[in-house]
């Protein structure tokens, strides 16, 4: 089986229908399966124009069965002081063990990975094919995810407690919440990996959720949960914005929550006001959870308003 590198201009031209049931965003409310082949390829032109390396296979009637590609992350590769790179693969489900393993050494050879490396990688886990081949090829797992999403929300809210508790975020909030943020472990597939420097993964998830709070009103939305006037818990939630792509639709993203120790019952009436907020000016919100985390899971699965998307599994790939 051969893989044959290929360009932007062929991706223009490239039926990607059949590449999109595992997806991340395959079934997502408000996007219909053209919306999303128009998302994938401009995705990977863009990755293409930033310099990725970009691989597909074809069945024996010329059909594209797959495609991959391999890019390097400048901010994780800084930040780690190491060579970090994603892996993306999109395959229909028929697709061989050969097919999916001869696209990934084609992605891996070009890019003439350093020693030292560290890539990264995202798989539907009903893709076993993909994520076979990438086990064979030495990549480890270190989370399984599962995503849920939603486009509305119940208005009948007995069942979420505490919610005068939860306000906006004010600027004079920051050093209060800064403050839990830095005493907050984040459970993840980046808390997992042993390659990592931990205590630069906690400045990490600090510059991610400093991040937040500074697009407050702009770019993301934040919430403050308090007790007797003192700040005990906050969540932040981003934005992705599709019309790069020429579907206008928004969706509210990458939460991020921090507690206080005791600060139990938080996280659902937070939450749920930032979702009942977010749904007033974007068309979904999306969250993503670890499924060891089965409190998030739980609490996320109470709303009953949420769709349980897809579960995916990280990887990783040390280079030696």
């Amino acid at each position: 089986m051969r893989a044959e590198r290929i360009e932007s201009n062929d991706l223009l031209a490239m039926d990607l229908s059949a590449l999109l049931m595992d997806h991340p965003l395959y079934g997502f409310p408000e996007l219909h399966v053209e919306d999303i082949a128009s998302i994938c390829r401009a995705d990977l032109i863009r990755l293409v124009a930033a310099g990725a390396h970009c691989f597909a296979v074809r069945d024996g009637g010329g059909a594209v069965q797959g495609v991959a590609c391999i890019f390097s992350m400048e901010w994780d590769t800084q930040h780690f002081s190491m060579p970090m790179y994603r892996v993306q693969i999109v395959t229909d489900r028929d697709i061989s063990s050969s097919a999916v393993a001869a696209m990934l050494r084609a992605i891996l050879e070009a890019s003439c990975l350093r020693c030292g490396g560290h890539v990264s990688a995202e798989v539907n886990v009903d893709n076993y094919t993909v994520l076979n081949v990438l086990l064979e090829a030495g990549f480890e797992i270190l989370d399984f995810r599962r995503t849920y999403v939603t486009n509305r929300m119940r208005a009948d809210v007995d069942f979420v407690r505490m919610r005068s508790r939860v306000r906006p975020y004010q600027v004079s909030d920051y050093e209060a919440v800064m403050s839990i943020v830095r005493n907050t472990d984040f459970p993840s597939r980046f808390g997992r990996d042993s390659a990592l420097d931990q205590g630069l993964v906690k400045t990490m998830y600090t510059s991610w959720f400093d991040g937040l709070l500074s697009g407050t009103g702009k770019t993301s939305s934040v919430m403050v949960y308090e007790r007797a006037g003192e700040i005990i818990a906050c969540g932040g939630i981003g934005e992705k914005d599709f019309s790069y792509a020429g579907v206008a639709r928004k969706m509210r993203t990458n939460s991020l929550y921090t507690s206080k120790k005791g600060a139990v019952g938080a996280y659902a009436p937070v939450l749920y006001q930032l979702i009942i907020e977010a749904l007033q000016t974007h068309d979904m919100v999306e969250t993503t959870a670890s499924l060891n985390n089965r409190t998030v899971c739980r609490i996320i699965e109470g709303f009953r308003s949420y769709k349980s998307a897809s579960s995916s599994c990280s990887l990783r790939l040390l280079v030696r």
